[in-house]
């Protein structure tokens, strides 16, 4: 009995340790700031942007070290605060960091490789100012890759009346290899830019509206062959604006769109393979009224070449009304394998959502905020393997990070750590920030995750954590 108590407790006092983080306060970056946005891994380097004022904006880079943190670039003349710095279209290929800021040149695409001497403006697409001194923007945007080089969407002057536009900007299907001379336009004159562009197999894919492409143009999904668009199929009644593009192999891409079946409009989920004859229509994931929407990211993502992504069923048919219930869903390209994992149903009537999904150890893990109760859940794609592991308290601030061995995740001013399982899951108590401090941009760099801290008194911290045991 003694034997038995005494391997017990040691196995609950080794279960309390599996787990332990050391929290390294790297380095103050500034005493003040608007933000800390656009943190990507590049050459095993944690670099990101830092706005100190609306008009000064630094690149920084670290590898983790007090001696190898350092400020790489500044641009000044900023027209914007840190809204109209495009995080979200920030872009690492090739060893090459892509970005976009607003300085006195306008809106447009930058580059680093973590040098002072790799980071310049790639191309200054849109040139010229505007009469009140305003420099005119490109807005460079949707990145696809294309091996070495990038493809990306832009605006440039163009001709009045021309496809019968009626438009003086016109937007253009940029290549670029990081470089000036490297920057050409391969599409020209689109009327408006398409909703999304991605990559299947050695086929660029997009969404235009009607009129997008040219005047009289069809709505559908569309190819890129020859330098020109070629429609692939337009039959839908409708393909959301942010439509939901996932790749889950190099030759098969997911995407929603409404289908009009016998005047029924249906939320349907499709495959491509980028021809006519390979899209195909899997499961419409509602079949009476328009009351459903998937939902987008960050509320999907891809484990084991299957798709994890979550539904939405509203009250009604303004998909600003009140959402009744939510469903966690999976496909593999397949028929037979596009099926509802589980429901999620509020326990009240406040506010809820689904959201944050991702991949850890071949499953996903997902947040679940009901009536601003947080839930931290798992799923290996099952009903009976969906289930939570941890309740936490605040809906405030959360992301996701995952090394090798553990997914990290803010919540509030805290960080958690999991392994996967309900046991492994706990708040890291070594480290206890103010609680209106605030954490952003965890990054995974070579299974070292860093972080920025911004505290109250507006100074601004670079964290890492190491020695997990």
């Amino acid at each position: 009995m003694k034997k038995l108590l005494l391997i017990t407790l040691c196995y609950f006092i080794f279960d309390s340790i599996a787990i332990s983080q050391n929290f390294v306060d790297i380095k103050t970056i500034s005493s003040q700031g608007e933000s800390v946005a656009s943190a990507v891994n590049l050459n095993g380097s944690f670099v990101f942007l830092h706005q100190e004022t609306p008009e000064l904006l630094k690149l920084f880079k670290s590898d983790g070290t007090l001696k190898g943190t350092s400020e790489i670039y500044q641009f000044n003349g900023m027209y914007r605060t840190t809204d109209y710095i495009l995080g979200d279209y920030n872009f690492t290929n090739n060893g090459l960091y892509y970005f976009v800021v607003e300085d006195d040149k306008g809106k447009e695409l930058w580059r680093t490789d973590g040098t002072k001497k790799g980071t310049f403006i790639v191309k200054d697409i849109a040139q010229g100012k505007a009469s009140d001194g305003t420099p005119f923007s490109s807005s460079p945007h949707f990145f696809c890759k294309n091996n070495d080089k990038i493809l990306f969407a832009a605006s440039q002057s163009g001709y009045k009346n021309e496809n019968s536009c009626n438009r003086t900007w016109r937007s253009k299907i940029f290549e670029t290899d990081g470089t000036n001379e490297g920057t050409k336009i391969i599409v020209d004159n689109l009327c408006s830019p398409p909703s999304n562009m991605i990559k299947v197999g050695n086929t660029y894919i997009a969404y235009f509206n009607d009129g997008w492409l040219y005047s009289g143009s069809k709505k559908g999904l569309y190819r890129l062959s020859n330098n020109q668009f070629e429609l692939i199929k337009g039959d839908y009644t409708y393909l959301s604006s942010s439509p939901l593009y996932a790749v889950i192999n190099p030759n098969c891409c997911l995407f929603e769109a409404e289908y009009n079946n016998s005047n029924n409009r249906m939320i349907c989920l499709w495959k491509t393979d980028g021809t006519s004859g390979g899209t195909t229509l899997l499961s419409s994931i509602n079949n009476q009224t328009n009351k459903t929407q998937i939902n987008y990211s960050p509320s999907y993502t891809i484990a084991n070449n299957t798709l994890y992504f979550v539904v939405n069923h509203f009250s009604s048919t303004d998909y600003n009304a009140k959402i009744d219930y939510v469903e966690l869903w999976k496909s593999d390209g397949t028929i037979s394998g596009t099926v509802k994992i589980k429901d999620f149903k509020p326990k009240g009537n406040m506010l809820f959502n689904l959201s944050n999904l991702k991949t850890f150890n071949n499953k996903v893990i997902f947040v679940w905020d009901d009536q601003n109760k947080v839930e931290l859940w798992i799923s290996d794609g099952t009903e009976t393997g969906t289930y939570k592991l941890k309740d936490t308290q605040s809906n405030y601030n959360i992301s996701l990070a995952a090394t090798d061995k553990y997914l990290y995740f803010t919540q509030g001013s805290s960080i958690w750590v999991t392994d996967g399982t309900v046991n492994g899951t706990h708040q890291c108590k070594n480290f206890v920030p103010n609680v209106n401090d605030y954490i952003s941009n965890l990054t995974n760099v070579n299974n070292t995750i860093f972080f920025t801290l911004s505290t109250y008194s507006h100074y601004r911290h670079l964290y890492k954590i190491t020695s997990d045991k």
